[in-house]
């Protein structure tokens, strides 16, 4: 039977997995998911749901645990989902750069770079703890900032890894309705890194269509984008290039409005009041609120395709590894793969974006090696540099105003 082992297992979203995993598991299918937090209230609020769900359902068995050995012993795949400082944190990491007119976010920008500052050492004593435990498992990222995690997972500890983003599915599902096709029939391809990439191709029966996609105003539109941008690149833009084509603009929506932290807040406390009185078996209908869609889109589907051999295609990051000519071989891309037999196959892209835009993936990828390179070596001024190369940081200025606001606490918030 494999053996699942989730860290971050006490996320109130858990019963969204789990309930993603049920359906697949026939024709004498099994699984074991081993759920590890490190506040044991919440994990047993979490955990007990999950295993009421778990009791109904023939061949998949739930435990929880605080002890991280005993959670990883015998894993075959280890899901890494941790946030690091919890919601508190993701919130100062959506605010603060507003103090420099810098959209907030947890993944790009300087939100981006504190929570990598919080969460990389962290999850490289995890890595050590895997090694120890379960060192031929496959490490699933997605824990935010996933690629430079990814990179550290990889490149630091020497483990084996792949990394996971739901976005390529909406880009895909996007373009599919622009041309009003199933998503099934349409063959997109995605290439980029984790929150930077484009769709390069979509096809139908083999027939290039992305120039329609591109020519309908609402495919950009419905991603946040001016349509113009995707004409005037010739692709279809990831939705998180709205933080560095429209900066302006986000600061001023964020501005006006909570973060979207204090809303999954609130959300987490209602469902946590939830899970303590709930006692049915089939999972809380009240969990969709937490929007957890890449169980199913992609998470599952993957894990799936891996444990139990069923084919699936899905944008997966892998270590690059002369995939894309023009960045190193230990960069962290995202592209259009397919799970077969159990395994992994990441073909050469047909289609690269036009070379001014692998241009900007260059200067990405060196931007996340020299900020994985300031947290290992433990320097300020590695910061600095990664800074500099940063998109949406503006200044020399402004680079050094962020480095004393996050340097000395590591990306930790005042609080």
């Amino acid at each position: 039977m494999p053996k699942l082992t989730v860290l971050g297992g006490s996320s109130v979203a858990v019963p969204e997995l789990v309930g993603c995993i049920i359906p697949y598991l026939h024709s004498g299918r099994a699984l074991h998911i081993s759920l590890h937090g490190r506040d044991a209230h919440k994990l047993e609020l979490v955990g007990g749901v999950c295993r009421r769900m778990a009791a109904a359902a023939p061949g998949l068995t739930v435990e929880t645990t605080t002890d991280l050995p005993a959670a990883l012993a015998g894993a075959d795949y280890v899901l890494n989902q941790v946030r690091v400082g919890g919601l508190a944190a993701r919130a100062y990491d959506e605010t603060f750069p507003h103090r420099w007119t810098i959209p907030g976010e947890e993944t790009v920008g300087p939100g981006g770079a504190a929570n990598a500052l919080r969460t990389i050492p962290v999850v490289l004593e995890q890595c050590r703890a895997i090694a120890a435990h379960a060192p031929d498992a496959l490490v699933l990222s997605f824990s935010n900032p996933s690629s430079i995690v990814q990179r550290a997972v990889t490149t630091v500890a020497g483990l084996k890894a792949i990394g996971l983003c739901d976005a390529p599915y909406t880009m895909h599902t996007v373009a599919a309705r622009t041309l009003g096709v199933d998503p099934a029939a349409l063959d997109t391809q995605y290439i980029g890194m984790h929150h930077f990439g484009w769709i390069t191709s979509a096809r139908i029966n083999g027939a290039e269509r992305l120039p329609e996609v591109l020519a309908n105003d609402s495919a950009c539109a419905a991603l946040g984008l001016d349509p113009a941008i995707g004409r005037a690149l010739g692709v279809l833009p990831h939705p998180y290039f709205r933080y560095f084509f429209h900066p302006d603009r986000m600061v001023t929506k964020q501005r006006g409005a909570p973060s979207r932290a204090r809303e999954l807040q609130a959300i987490e406390a209602d469902l946590l009041a939830l899970y303590a009185r709930y006692q049915d078996a089939a999972k809380p209908a009240a969990v969709e609120r937490r929007s957890a869609a890449w169980y199913q889109t992609v998470v599952v589907p993957v894990l799936v395709g891996l444990a139990f051999g069923e084919p699936v295609r899905a944008a997966i990051n892998v270590s690059n590894n002369g995939l894309i000519a023009a960045l190193p071989d230990d960069t962290i891309i995202e592209l259009s793969a397919e799970v077969r037999g159990g395994q992994i196959i990441a073909p050469a892209p047909r289609a690269l974006p036009p070379p001014a835009l692998v241009g900007t993936l260059q200067a990405n990828a060196a931007y996340e090696a020299a900020l994985l390179d300031a947290i290992v070596q433990d320097s300020a001024d590695q910061f600095l540099q990664a800074l500099l190369v940063n998109p949406l940081v503006p200044s020399y200025d402004v680079a050094q105003e962020i480095v004393a606001e996050l340097w000395p606490r590591r990306g930790w918030p005042p609080e």
